[in-house]
């Protein structure tokens, strides 16, 4: 027996539920787009920050790379300063615009220490230069130095920082592979969602509409060809429940028009019968009346001779 819902519920029914399973594959496939996207959004400007922060580093290395003769040593360093502040400059405006497009982990904590950290070294390296000047006979790059020391940090910070790029493009690529296993792990129970929910939705179509209209076309085909006792006997609660009670009415009326027709056919045969019985008694007694009419005229006029 059909559910007892009218048949535009039953519609209304099947497309919220082919449209929930279509909206639910449209988010798990915008959910892997948008994580694919944010991926390749962040290992781009990470990479630009590895670029960047690459720089710095062949900055501090041209600090003990090409050295000159020492009473030009000092003027070598404050010439590479400003170039290694450049280059710290340019890092920290790209780590600025990762972390404003939210592409950075834990806000960018980390980076923005390092970024700290490189700027202290490189005032600390300013510092130990002016000591040079109040201190000519200090030797730069002796053991010991500040100045060796210092570089030591710049290039152990900077090193740092490239490996908590790297550390963050890893993180990146494995956080986005189980995001891509999630969103596939998720389309496909959503597809097989979607594959028995459409095969339920087909099965309980052709039970809740297909079979109530065949049954109703092969009723009203019945009563078509003149078999007006049939009724459809439909049990939807729908409009063709409704339909096939308005056809079994139509049936009856037809039933009671086709009987009292066929009733009046006999009676007005019955009566061109009795007329034709009539007319023939009718003509009949008119022969007979004529044959008997002329003996008849005979004696009445011998009878009036003889009386004369």
């Amino acid at each position: 027996m059909a559910c007892n819902w009218r048949i535009r519920h039953k519609l209304v029914l099947g497309m919220s539920l082919v449209t929930a399973t279509l909206a639910l594959l449209l988010a798990g496939t915008l959910y892997g787009l948008a994580s694919y996207r944010q991926a390749m959004g962040t290992c781009t400007s990470k990479l630009e920050e590895k670029d960047l922060a690459a720089n710095i580093r062949v900055q501090v290395k041209e600090l003990t790379q090409s050295v000159p003769e020492r009473s030009k040593l000092a003027f070598h360093f404050e010439e590479r300063i400003p170039h290694i502040g450049t280059a710290i400059d340019q890092y920290k405006k790209k780590l600025d615009d990762t972390i404003d497009r939210g592409r950075a982990d834990n806000d960018g904590k980390e980076a923005l220490a390092f970024v700290e950290a490189l700027w202290a070294d490189l005032k600390r390296f300013r510092t130990a230069l002016k000591e040079e000047y109040d201190h000519p006979s200090l030797d730069l790059l002796g053991n010991g130095s500040k100045v060796v020391k210092i570089i030591e940090d710049l290039d152990i910070h900077v090193a740092d920082l490239i490996g908590n790029i790297d550390l963050e493009i890893n993180r990146r690529i494995h956080t986005t592979r189980q995001e891509a296993q999630k969103s596939i792990w998720f389309l496909a129970c959503t597809g097989v969602v979607a594959v028995l929910l459409m095969t339920g939705l087909m099965r309980f179509f052709h039970r809740w509409v297909e079979q109530p209209i065949r049954a109703l076309e092969q009723g009203v085909s019945r009563v078509a060809h003149g078999d007006f006792q049939y009724r459809i006997q439909i049990d939807t609660g729908d409009v063709v429940e409704d339909l096939a009670r308005a056809y079994n009415e139509m049936a009856d009326k037809l039933r009671a028009m086709y009987e009292n027709l066929a009733q009046q056919v006999n009676e007005r045969s019955r009566q061109l019968v009795r007329s034709e019985r009539l007319a023939g008694v009718g003509f009949l007694a008119a022969g007979v009346a004529h044959e008997i009419n002329n003996p008849l005229a005979s004696i009445a006029f011998c009878s009036e001779a003889l009386e004369s």
